[in-house]
């Protein structure tokens, strides 16, 4: 009785490990394109509306994408308060936090620099540099997604086997 259900136990664990392996790597690629999302409502409105970046993080909070909608209302209400000295050190405090507990530091690359350039200069360089965090958000995606579909088969498949073979093992 307490080796089969030890077993089962062992054998679930493993299946269980190797799926959340699984899952990590689509949440990466989740996670890329909640930020390419942002992004798009971001370049719009800075080349077509010629929004104020205030007004554009209000709309980032009320039109984004859900995950990223808090990030943008803390964004939006930090330009509100009456002492912000810079906007790369507030665009930097506001998204750390994001990028830290995901551990996405390339995504972090990328999207910092873009922060720390959005704002300066004329409109046409704001669309090189928001053309340019695109390139490199989709080259990301497509490297996350391509590690998912190979390394997330291997994962989910590693956990089962791994779960059947104690269970063979063990009974």
């Amino acid at each position: 009785m307490i080796k089969g259900f030890t077993v089962v136990i062992l054998g679930t664990g493993c299946t269980v490990a190797g799926l959340l392996q699984t899952w990590n790597l689509w949440e990466r690629v989740r996670s890329i394109r909640d930020l390419r999302e942002l992004l798009q409502l971001i370049s719009t409105e800075i080349l077509y509306g010629r929004c104020e970046l205030k007004s554009i993080f209000i709309k980032g909070y009320q039109q984004g994408p859900v995950p990223l909608r808090f990030i943008c209302q803390r964004v939006a209400e930090s330009m509100s308060g009456e002492r912000w000295d810079s906007f790369s050190l507030l665009w930097t405090d506001a998204w750390s936090s994001h990028f830290l507990k995901q551990k996405r530091w390339e995504e972090r690359d990328v999207w910092f620099r873009m922060g720390r350039q959005l704002g300066h200069g004329g409109v046409e360089q704001q669309a090189q540099i928001l053309k340019q965090c695109e390139k490199e958000l989709e080259r990301l995606e497509a490297a996350a997604l391509v590690e998912f579909q190979t390394r997330g088969k291997m994962y989910g498949a590693l956990g089962l086997c791994t779960g059947l073979f104690l269970a063979v093992l063990l009974v």
